[in-house]
């Protein structure tokens, strides 16, 4: 029996051909939204019409979205919690994992276990007592307080990440700074930072792809409405058992918009800072 495998020309059709149909299968989802978003009441209930092309195009859903719906607030809040969570997570992540990695601590290699771990809880679990302790804080409906516990939910992966990172990079270039007069400061912010640069990368996909789809903790922890963030606002647009699907998927479309460009933007560093962190 000829293996049809050894003939290259049929192995890279086939390889393209796998390609092609997840590539259409990832994109099936944004494209079914997109065509949703842009039909009137009438194309998209009617029956006579195909669901999968656009006729008489309409933009009116996105216009209510922004006017009506204030959908633009939404986005300045959710850029505002998401990118204070993210730059407070990794200040406090660095310091951690240079502690961890290279001072090395009594117990660190608990605490790495210990940060992994609380990382896998559900976000479910940990609710309540956060909530109690923003109350004590009285930081309930607080955007404050909101980005507090999105920095909780981000540091331990974070940590964990650069910690793998932070192993791949010699020791003697910390040697060479140290001799020159640097701290652990000087070693972490001019040395090691502009190495772990492709580690640190991937921290800020990670953290903001997992902090702009939260939903729970906005949910439970903020009541005002001109406070609220993105995931909770789309979960708003449902009016009782009415569902307008146009908005809906519109705003699905501009609330993925966002991470498409910054993922298409950093892939390459998040792959090499990947890879390099699982090496150790």
């Amino acid at each position: 029996m000829v293996d049809i495998f050894s003939n290259k020309k049929i192995s890279k059709f086939l390889f393209y051909f796998i390609l092609v149909v997840i590539f259409c299968g990832v994109l099936f989802p944004i494209y079914w939204m997109g065509i949703t978003s842009l039909k009137t009441d009438l194309e998209l209930y009617s029956q006579e019409t195909s669901k999968l092309i656009v006729l008489d195009l309409s933009t009116e859903s996105y216009i209510e979205l922004i006017k009506e719906e204030k959908f633009l607030m939404y986005y300045l809040n959710s850029l505002v919690v998401v990118g204070g969570a993210i730059a407070i997570s990794l200040v406090i992540s660095l310091l951690a994992s240079y502690s961890l990695g290279r001072i090395q601590p009594p117990g660190h290699s608990i605490i790495i276990g210990t940060l992994w771990f609380s990382y896998l809880l559900p976000v479910c679990l940990l609710m309540l007592p956060m909530f109690f302790l923003l109350q004590q804080l009285r930081l309930v409906n607080s955007s404050f307080g909101l980005t507090l516990t999105y920095v909780s939910y981000l540091v331990p992966f974070a940590t964990w990440l650069l910690v793998g990172y932070i192993h791949t990079i010699p020791t003697e270039l910390e040697d060479a700074a140290k001799i020159d007069g640097c701290g652990h400061l000087g070693v972490l912010f001019k040395i090691l930072v502009p190495l772990m640069l492709p580690g640190i990368i991937t921290v800020l996909i990670f953290g903001f792809t997992m902090g702009w789809n939260i939903f729970l903790y906005p949910f439970v922890f903020i009541s005002t409405n001109s406070k609220q963030l993105l995931p909770v606002a789309i979960q708003n647009l449902q009016r009782g058992d009415v569902y307008p699907w146009q908005k809906l998927m519109g705003a699905g479309i501009m609330t993925s918009i966002p991470p498409m460009l910054f993922m298409i933007f950093v892939h390459r560093y998040m792959i090499r800072g990947l890879t390099a962190g699982a090496i150790k």
